[in-house]
């Protein structure tokens, strides 16, 4: 499947770094014939469509049905309402948003629960929300996988009180809004469970492109590692490595980046920039103090130390960013199955074909 609209899916906060690492693809870099797909041992070649996809922007009203929200909130006053945001009360058939009103109402009229998904980016949208609820709720950041003291299945989870969840697993995350009194303690958790549970396991299909931005490149990213040395590092793949959009995991056929699917919505977004990667690096490094910290050789000697590459930058965002001459690689890792250390592990693999 494909869509031809824009996803109104909200993308969170953006890092510089990222930014930048965009703008060089936008201008002409990694535009060059020269990249030949790699051959996958787990069958096939790498670069092409996953054969299974999802919209881009679903009815979020699709991951909880009426029966399903029923039997954890009780009676609803109508069926579940696609409204445009967290605020709209009208119907919008091209709405973000969910909105679940219990028939249990008292003496209100517009108590209601709202559920929100992103089905990709998840890490950006969670990043967006959990800034706040950092501040004034109950924060379980980054445990590690399968850890069950996250309220449920998730790698990243928050909370204010039973007003506000918001949770992710790989590359999706949900987020649950609650403006009902009668809610009990718990069910909002319930809420985000089953809401993941009904996530198609498949990459997104890529939207229409805006402006001269597509997000394409003439080379194929997956030339950067086969599925096997992926493998090694991320446990089995869920299929073969597709290209994707730049530095997303949104699947497009001519896309600038590569990504390596794991079970779980876990993936890892690998991007190569052939030209203008110094510029981009040295302006991450800049904004390093906001985005997270640049490292330089030497001073993160258990990982960094011996790379074939001059510098390297790792973002709050899950991004690492590596230096070589005046190519850069990108590799977001923060929404696969692996972390940091297996992230460098395979840059110490790719960064010599650029």
């Amino acid at each position: 499947m494909s869509s031809t609209r824009i996803c109104p899916i909200p993308l969170g906060i953006a890092t510089v770094a990222t930014l930048v690492t965009l703008g060089t693809l936008a201008c002409g870099g990694d535009r060059r014939r020269d990249g030949a797909a790699a051959t996958s041992s787990a069958g096939g070649v790498a670069g092409g469509l996953p054969p299974v996809t999802q919209l881009a922007e679903p009815d979020p009203c699709s991951f909880l049905s009426q029966s399903e929200a029923e039997g954890i909130l009780g009676p609803l006053k109508q069926p579940p309402l696609r409204v445009k945001n967290d605020e709209s009360r009208e119907p919008d058939p091209e709405g973000r948003v969910c909105a679940y009103l219990p028939l249990d109402q008292g003496d209100r009229r517009d108590e209601n629960v709202r559920v929100e998904v992103a089905t990709h980016d998840g890490l950006g949208f969670q990043l967006g929300t959990g800034a706040a609820v950092q501040a004034t709720g109950d924060w379980v950041p980054g445990h590690p996988l399968g850890d069950t003291t996250v309220a449920g299945p998730w790698d990243a989870a928050a909370r204010v009180g039973n007003q506000l969840f918001t949770a992710r697993q790989g590359d999706v995350a949900v987020q649950v809004t609650v403006r009902w009194l009668g809610l009990k303690d718990g069910r909002v958790d319930s809420i985000g469970a089953r809401v993941l549970a009904n996530i198609p396991d498949v990459p997104v299909a890529a939207p229409a492109a805006q402006g001269d931005d597509d997000g394409s490149s003439a080379s194929n990213p997956c030339s950067m590692l086969t599925a096997g040395e992926a493998e090694a590092v991320l446990g089995a793949l869920s299929g073969p490595p597709y290209r994707s959009r730049a530095n997303t995991s949104l699947a497009q056929a001519d896309g600038a980046s590569c990504s390596y699917r794991t079970p779980h919505h876990r993936v890892l977004v690998v991007s190569p920039v052939r030209e203008g990667g110094a510029v981009a690096f040295k302006l991450s490094g800049i904004t390093s103090n906001i985005v997270g910290r640049v490292i330089t050789r030497g001073q993160e000697a258990d990982t960094l130390d011996d790379g074939p590459w001059d510098a390297a930058a790792a973002g709050m965002d899950g991004a690492l960013l590596l230096l070589k001459g005046d190519a850069l690689l990108e590799l977001r890792y923060r929404t696969s199955s692996t972390d940091l250390a297996g992230a460098v592990k395979l840059a110490r693999l790719a960064v010599p074909r650029m």
